[in-house]
């Protein structure tokens, strides 16, 4: 062990102590000052040779704890709440650390009325997530890819709802003649334009937000029925349930 990480040790275990002989009664501010030299001092310490890095993620959390505690204290000093502080400090853990840290932050905060800054704070969660999600990335997390994908940012929502349509429009065009015998529906549009391309989207685009309209999917045989239940369910599930959630936390 080098006479540097002895010396950094030396002062982590004595601001711990420091901090272990506070009492509960303690201003959180104190409390804040010695959480936050400590998670200073681990950090500067070499992480291959100090064993206390591995406490990092508790002195942030505390960190976190004593932040909001002492806003909470000082009304009036509401504005003084640091979130870049944090979340300066959250990024010294491991990635599955900062998205703990980042619920807990969240947790907090509401529970604390801090509401103006859960908003962001959520946007930071999906872009920590959509990190993890990526490093693993498979067939059977995908659809948490695509909801951590959209709530990162409104640009990205976007995407993903623009997206959504074009394959549903794509999926509704009608077979060349050719392929009609094999068709499982056909398509009932009302006229709003006389170009094709044009009346076609425009019809999706009504049904696809449930706008009421003369646009009608008719089934063709069995395999037709079940092709116009799946498509209604698809679109009720990701589009009522997840779109619309998504707006809700990016808006």
């Amino acid at each position: 062990m080098s006479r540097t990480t002895v010396f950094f040790e030396k002062k982590i275990i004595s601001e711990i102590n420091k901090f272990n002989s506070l009492s509960q009664f303690s201003s959180p501010d104190i409390k804040l000052g010695i959480c936050n030299n400590i998670i200073e001092l681990i950090n500067l310490a070499s992480p291959q040779e100090n064993l206390l890095k591995k406490s990092l993620y508790k002195w942030v959390r505390y960190f976190i704890k004593y932040s909001i505690e002492s806003n909470e204290e000082m009304d009036t000093n509401y504005h003084l709440f640091n979130k870049e502080q944090i979340m300066l400090r959250i990024e010294y853990c491991e990635l599955r650390e900062q998205i703990s840290l980042i619920k807990f932050t969240l947790r907090e905060l509401i529970k604390s009325g801090f509401d103006e800054e859960v908003d962001d704070l959520r946007k930071s969660l999906s872009r920590k997530m959509l990190r993890e999600i990526k490093s693993k990335l498979s067939i059977r997390n995908f659809p948490k890819f695509l909801y951590y994908y959209s709530t990162s940012s409104k640009k990205n929502a976007i995407f993903i709802m623009a997206s959504i349509f074009i394959g549903y429009s794509v999926l509704l065009l009608p077979l060349p003649n050719y392929f009609e015998p094999f068709a499982a529906f056909k398509i009932r549009y009302e006229g709003y334009s006389e170009n094709f391309l044009i009346n076609h989207i425009s019809n999706c685009l009504l049904s696809f937000f449930q706008v009421e309209s003369g646009f009608e999917i008719i089934p063709i045989g069995w395999n037709g029925v079940l092709f116009v239940i799946l498509i209604k369910t698809v679109i009720f599930l990701f589009f009522y349930e997840f779109i619309v959630e998504i707006i809700k936390k990016i808006s």
